[in-house]
């Protein structure tokens, strides 16, 4: 039977656990569809979005029935979901080939893992200012790319080098809180 559908509340909590800013707990959110998708391809999920869908859907049920989830353990814990649905999908589709462990080690973060978490630390400590045109400037590609420079150029009211030159001070502070957060993770 598959679960109840996912009332707004509910939701509304996930994004509040997410970021407390609205509009940068939709850019987390995306990103950790993404981050589940790719985890649930990977692994030869006959359907990765529905799968997707069935984690998010289960942590913001956990959240909002009054689950405490420390910033820390936020990943080993949506990951811990993601693998256990996988695992229930896999025994429900025996006659797709299982080419991995599925089993989620007790601390799953893999370096991977762990270096896109503390990126994504590092990005929401940067004021929501920087964040947001970080993201804005590197979520294009190709042509859209161009022109998503030239429309930020003209919001920022800057030249384009002025712009090159506030993304480059941007990606240094996250490239050297990145480093320090991942050498910190070592030292532990």
């Amino acid at each position: 039977m598959p679960p109840a559908e996912l009332n707004p509340a509910a939701f509304d909590v996930l994004l509040a656990w997410l970021n407390n800013d609205r509009e940068r707990a939709g850019v987390e959110y995306e990103l950790l569809r993404a981050r589940l998708s790719l985890y649930f391809e990977r692994r030869g999920a006959a359907d990765s979005a529905l799968l997707v869908d069935q984690t998010l859907d289960t942590l913001a049920r956990r959240l909002a029935a009054g689950l405490e989830i420390h910033h820390n353990s936020r990943i080993t814990f949506i990951f811990g979901i993601a693998c256990n649905l996988l695992r229930d999908s896999l025994k429900k589709h025996p006659s797709l080939p299982l080419d991995r462990d599925i089993e989620a080690p007790a601390d799953y973060n893999t370096e991977s893992e762990h270096r896109l978490a503390c990126l994504e630390r590092c990005l929401s400590s940067l004021s929501p200012g920087a964040a947001d045109l970080v993201q804005a400037y590197y979520r294009h590609q190709g042509a859209e790319k161009i022109a998503a420079h030239r429309r930020l150029t003209q919001t920022l009211g800057i030249s384009p080098e002025a712009l090159r030159r506030r993304i480059f001070r941007i990606r240094q502070s996250l490239a050297e809180c990145t480093r320090r957060c991942i050498s910190r993770s070592r030292e532990v």
